[in-house]
């Protein structure tokens, strides 16, 4: 299955995506720290980042802002989560790939991972070949 990367600065919410994505046969790490989540992700090169838009340390915006700016990790495709009632727009005009509403239950955050792969595997499949 897929490798994923968690970041949130609310470890009890790490802990408990990662239990629910691993249950479904998924890899999940978990960072807490964005600047550390940063070179983490050049290092694992995971297939999806689970992002939280609001972290005291630096905001989702700036991490999803650095991913893109990267040539490394540019295309790696970003679920941003929130509690912000703009959420969904915010993390639409930041790029983000997906967009999940806080508090979600697990079936939620399954169906919302599940969904993102798949529509990336299929816009993978329908690149032309070099």
């Amino acid at each position: 299955m897929a490798r994923i990367l968690l970041l949130n600065d609310e470890r009890d919410l790490l802990d408990i995506c990662q239990i629910i994505l691993e249950s479904v046969g998924h890899s999940a790490e978990t960072q807490w720290h964005p600047a550390t989540a940063l070179a983490k992700t050049k290092r694992m090169h995971p297939d999806l980042i689970v992002l939280d838009m609001v972290m005291p340390q630096m905001s989702g915006a700036e991490v999803l802002r650095q991913l893109r700016l990267d040539p490394e990790t540019a295309a790696i495709p970003v679920l941003m989560i929130s509690a912000l009632s703009d959420g969904v727009e915010r993390a639409r005009a930041l790029g983000a790939d997906a967009f999940l509403a806080k508090p979600f239950d697990a079936e939620e955050l399954i169906t919302a991972v599940e969904n993102l792969l798949r529509r990336m595997q299929k816009s993978t499949d329908t690149s032309p070949s070099m």
